[in-house]
């Protein structure tokens, strides 16, 4: 699922969705460019908060948001094998 951009209302509802699927086992991913505290906040009031994982991708954070982790774009292969590690023991992937 991409999101080019929400308004608050819409990051609610989308929530009750995600937590709708999460409760029937799916593993969710959705993608979003610049998201703000309060949306993040909007999510965290429908789902437990150990079940969000925040990540950035790219060099420079734009955002005040606390992420979980920051991937860069230009890494070496330890470096890659210590994110997919991280993934793994999250339970985001299962393998590759």
């Amino acid at each position: 699922m991409s999101i080019e951009r929400f308004e608050e209302g819409q990051f609610r509802r989308l929530a009750e969705i995600v937590k709708v699927m999460l409760s029937s086992g799916q593993i969710l991913i959705i993608t979003a460019q610049g998201v703000k505290e309060k949306e993040l906040s909007a999510l965290q009031t429908y789902i437990d908060e150990d079940k969000i994982e925040c990540f950035w991708v790219g060099d420079v954070v734009h955002s005040y948001t606390d992420y979980n982790k920051t991937f860069h774009t230009n890494i070496d292969s330890e470096t890659f094998t210590l994110h997919v590690n991280y993934l793994q023991e999250k339970g985001i992937i299962f393998g590759i």
